[in-house]
This record gives structure tokens, sequence and C-alpha cells, in this order.
């Protein structure tokens, strides 16, 4: 269908090309012929030859209309050559040529026709009885034609080649111009190709960076490798981490916002180096709070002690950095943290376009309220998972926090629960709260040391505190 639109195209240009550019110098010539060999009846064939000039130009122009552009593209040629014909003949009688001028003349429109024009084979004999049929109704009405064309067989027999290798030079010429069609349609195929497929990866690209600056690292290479899917959500058993900032709204109005948003952008850098580290999935940071998770995207079998680590940790560099995060909050700057687990819905929420990937579910909403009503710079957990976490800590220090009935919405429960605190000594040294880096002692002050880090220039001040490990559990 494509090469049929091809062919009509390059029909009705060579149709132009002939009747502005060859048929004119041919019929010029063929004038000037005449005026030089036959100057008797040079007016009568002149004229014929100019009708035939202006039909042509009526058919080049007929050629823009629509209606024979796109259903009859071929009829003007047909009835050109058949013009072409009569006026042979015409001019012919008027003349007084033999027969083998006729069929020398039609010869050459034959090969004008047969060679210049994308026929198809019926077009082709269509053409060709256009163009032999005048003569042959001519010659078959005039005695003196058909006795001239017995004593001409080769004449009549160049006709026929003529015809024939017109089929062949036209079936030739379609072959070739369709090949470098279906060459050309490849490249342009092979062109919207590579343009999807640099589109799609330009898509793909944008995507992930998009992922890449909305999601944690987990999650991003969970979607990577399929491990994931942004358009469905799952039921799977996570611990979850609530944490949040203590009288964090009070402070927002006596502190400059900018001061205020210095606070929690280094806090909460803080918090995400050390989840990171601990393959901690962050779910959604709620201004002052924040929520994650673990066991998703990744399985991790020791998900409740891998989370319960990542929270001490944080408590003990929360606690190295507590006298530069109290000079910047102008009060004492202390968090609270809440953990549990259970069975949550995880997922990318609201909706995969907008959302984020987090967890809903009772098991999350337990957890929020562990967390309000956590001590301050502490983890409040349940009876239960303390005892499944508790074996394997070191350098903890626990409380009981009684039976919580006053949980908002878990009123008709009761919660039996218990404060987490690290009890690793402060004096010991550790690495940088800001950027993990092995502190260095700058200074001996005989009753405490100077403590500096190279890689980010955090000093701190330590007393000479023994050293000793211990475990207390209430």
């Amino acid at each position: 269908m494509r090469f049929r639109r091809e062919r009509r195209k390059l029909f009705r240009a060579r149709f132009a090309v002939l009747t502005k550019s060859v048929l004119g110098p041919m019929l010029i010539l063929s004038v000037v012929f005449d005026l030089v060999a036959h100057p008797k009846n040079w007016l009568a064939t002149s004229s014929v030859r100019l009708i035939l000039f202006l039909a042509a130009v009526l058919l080049s122009r007929s050629q823009k209309r629509i209606s024979i552009a796109r259903l009859g593209y071929f009829l003007p040629m047909h009835v050109l050559t058949f013009l072409m014909s009569i006026t042979v003949c015409t001019v012919g009688q008027l003349s007084g040529y033999d027969s083998n001028v006729y069929l020398l003349r039609l010869n050459l429109v034959a090969i004008l026709s047969f060679c210049f024009m994308p026929w198809s084979t019926v077009g082709l004999i269509i053409s060709g009885t256009t163009i032999y049929l005048p003569f042959a109704i001519v010659a078959y009405l005039s005695p003196l034609i058909t006795a001239d064309l017995a004593t001409h067989t080769h004449e009549i027999a160049a006709v026929l080649t003529t015809g024939l290798i017109g089929y062949f030079v036209n079936c030739t010429t379609v072959n070739d111009l369709r090949k470098s069609f279906e060459r050309r349609l490849n490249l342009f195929k092979g062109g919207q190709e590579k343009d999807a497929i640099i589109d799609l990866k330009t898509r793909e690209s944008i995507h992930l960076e998009r992922l890449t600056t909305q999601f944690s690292q987990q999650v991003v290479s969970a979607i990577k490798s399929g491990a994931i899917s942004i358009e469905s959500s799952e039921r799977r058993e996570i611990t979850v981490i609530f944490l949040d900032i203590e009288n964090s709204a009070a402070r927002a109005k006596i502190l400059d916002a900018s001061a205020f948003e210095a606070v929690l952008r280094e806090f909460f850098g803080l918090v995400t180096n050390i989840f990171i580290k601990h393959n901690i999935t962050i779910g959604t940071y709620l201004g002052d709070g924040l929520l994650a998770f673990s066991n998703a995207p990744n399985t991790s079998v020791d998900h409740q002690l891998r989370a319960t680590r990542a929270c001490l940790d944080l408590l003990e560099r929360t606690a190295l950095l507590k006298p530069h995060l109290d000079q910047l909050w102008r009060s004492n700057f202390n968090i609270r943290i809440g953990i549990n687990s259970g069975v949550s819905t995880v997922g990318f929420f609201p909706n995969p376009e907008f959302g984020s990937y987090t967890a809903i579910g009772e098991s999350v909403n337990l957890t929020a309220r562990l967390c309000s009503s956590a001590s301050p710079n502490s983890i409040c957990m349940s009876k239960d998972f303390l005892r499944l976490v508790a074996p394997a800590l070191r350098d903890i220090r626990v409380e009981p926090r009684g039976n919580l009935k006053d949980l908002k919405g878990f009123q008709d429960d009761a919660h039996e629960t218990y404060s987490l605190f690290s009890s690793k000594k402060l004096g010991e040294l550790d690495n940088c709260p800001r950027c993990g880096n092995r502190l260095t002692i700058m200074t001996d002050l005989e009753t405490c040391h100077l403590l500096s880090c190279s890689g980010c220039g955090y000093s701190d001040v330590r007393e000479k505190i023994s050293l000793r490990s211990e475990k207390v559990l209430a």
C-alpha cells in the first residue's frame, strides 16, 4: 500500500516533467522537420501538434485534482498517449508518410511511455494498446497502408521488439524503485525504532533519576532488579520505626525559620546515614518525624534486631552530637523512638505516580503511638519485642514503662511497654557523629581529651572515664 502511494507520487512527478520538459521540445523539433521536409502541409501539421500540446497542458493540470490523483492518476497519461498516437496518424495522413515513418514515431511514443513512466503490468498493456490501436484502425481502414505493411515486416518486428524491450525496462525500473523504496522505508523504520529506543531510555533514565531522588537506595535497587513493582503492594512482616523530635512545634515558633530548618536538615541527615548503614528503608518524612522499616523491600531474617541496633546507634550518635544540637536548638534537643514488628501492607502510597514506598496498617499505627509515649532519648517497645531482641544486645539499659492503656486507637488493649536506652560511655573514643570517620585525640588536657575529625572538622571534649562493658536488664 505504501509503495502504491510512492509510485503514484513518482508517476505524477514524471508526468509533469513529460508534459513540461519533454513533449514541448519534441513537438518543436517535429514542426521544424515538417517545415523542411514537407512545407506544403506545414501549417496543418503544426496546428495538430499545437492542439496536442494544449491538451497535454490541460492533462498536466488535471493531475492536481484530488479525485484524479488518488483514484485515476494514470488516466491522463493514457489519454496523452492516445492523443499522441492519433496525432502521429493525422500528421502522417496530411504529410503522406509511408508506414515505416508511422511505426518509427509510434515506437518513440512507446519507448517514452514504457521506459519513463512507472507502469504496473496492467497499465503497461493499456498504454501499449492506446499507442498502437489508432494506427491499427487506420491501417485496417486504409488499403494503401495495409498493402504497404505487407512489405515492411521488419518494422512490424521492430514494434514487437519495442514492446518487449519496454516491458522489461519497465519491470526493471519498477523493481528498482520498489527496492529503493523498501530500503528507505527500512531506514525510516530503523530511525523511528532508534528514536523510540532513545525516547524509552530517556524516559527510563528520567524515571530512575526521579526514583533515586525520591526513594531510598534499597527501593531503587529493588525496582531495578524487579524485586518489587511500583504497581502493586504486598502484605509482609516488617519492623516499623517511628521517631520524632520532642517539643518541635513549640521550638518552631521560637526559632527563626532558617535556624529551625538547619537543625532538622542536620539531624535527619544523620538519621538517613545511620539507617542506610543498617539497611533500614526510609518510608516517609513527617516534618519533625520519620517512618522507617526493615525487611522490605530487602528480606532480612534478623530484621527486628537490625532495626533495634540502628535505633541504638542513632541514640548514641545523637548523644555525642547533643551539645552541638542543643546550641542550635537553643534548648534540650531530645528525640523519641517507637519500634514494633508485625504484618503490614508495603507498597507505593497513595499511588505509584505521586506516592512513596511506605507501610500502612495496624502495626504501623501502634508504633506511632509507642513513639508518642516514649521517654526522651529512648526507644519504646513492647515486652514481646524486647524479649525477642534483648539476648543479642550489649551496652543497653532497660526501664519498664508499665501497661499503657491510653494509646489512641488501642484503648481496649493493654500494652506492657519498656524503654530502651544505650548505656555506652560517652567518654569512649568513637566515630564522628557527622561523617562517621574515626575521631583522633588532638590534645590531652589531663582530665579530658580534645577530639577532632579530620574528615569534616568536627571537634568534641571527652572525659577520661574508664571503659567497661555492662548490660542492664530490668
